[in-house]
């Protein structure tokens, strides 16, 4: 054997850097962020509850607010000794207010969506306290029905939600004879209208319009007139005389 020849021999593989990424790393509370939402460069990452030692954390693992998570990568099967800390920041919006838990509609104004009230910002209304799809707010509101309305600031949709009972009050409406009669002479008018009702009366001349009659108006043979009556604030549909 040549003395002179070198000693092969094989140099250890040395251990990969830290990967490297953002430090702080901010999620919205309602997205429920997991350990597989941290952002790191690397590659094969793991990520830890320690700086050192301990096993790697499952993927499905929630984040904490102001949690410390840590990464290695691992490269050509060695794993890095040091690595990557990352600060989590979970972003609480606070659900919107309203100064009603109840709010009461009238059944004639077709009350939406849009109708209810609250306090807040992009306000989305949902039927249910968590999940569900959002609703139109030209979607027509149901009597005794619970709505619930979040807020998102900054991007971020609060995960709490503002319940809201919608309330519609029904007024029936009047009654009388269908068809009253009257003589030429007596030169009849809207006010001698026979009708039975609690509250206050109106008439139209037709079933769409909004526009309440005189009751000085003269009636004309063969004319159908509408009434209406309103309690507690809220017009009933019409009955036709």
């Amino acid at each position: 054997r040549d003395p002179n020849t070198a000693n092969n021999t094989s140099s250890a593989q040395p251990a990969p850097t830290a990967p490297t990424g953002a430090a702080a790393q901010t999620f919205c509370e309602i997205s429920d962020a997991r350990v597989s939402n941290l952002i790191a460069t690397g590659s094969n990452l793991k990520w830890y509850a320690a700086a050192t030692g301990g096993s790697p954390l499952d993927p499905t693992i929630v984040l904490t607010n102001n949690g410390k998570y840590y990464a290695s990568q691992t490269i050509a099967g060695t794993e890095s000794i040091t690595r990557f800390e990352v600060t989590v920041t979970i972003t609480l919006t606070a659900a919107p207010t309203t100064s009603s838990a109840s709010q009461s509609f009238c059944e004639i104004s077709s009350a939406k969506i849009s109708n209810l009230s609250v306090t807040g910002t992009n306000i989305k209304w949902y039927t249910a306290l968590s999940g569900g799809t959002i609703l139109p707010v030209t979607t027509a509101l149901v009597n005794n029905t619970i709505y619930y309305a979040s807020q998102t600031l900054n991007g971020c949709e609060s995960k709490n939600r503002v319940a809201i009972t919608a309330l519609i009050t029904v007024t029936p409406a009047p009654t009388g004879t269908s068809i009253q009669n009257f003589c030429e002479v007596s030169a009849a008018t809207i006010a001698d209208l026979a009708i039975n009702a609690t509250g206050l009366v109106r008439w139209y001349d037709n079933e769409t319009s909004t526009v309440p009659l005189a009751s000085t108006r003269a009636l004309v043979n063969g004319e159908t007139y509408y009434a209406t009556q309103t309690v507690n604030g809220c017009e009933s549909a019409k009955a036709a005389i």
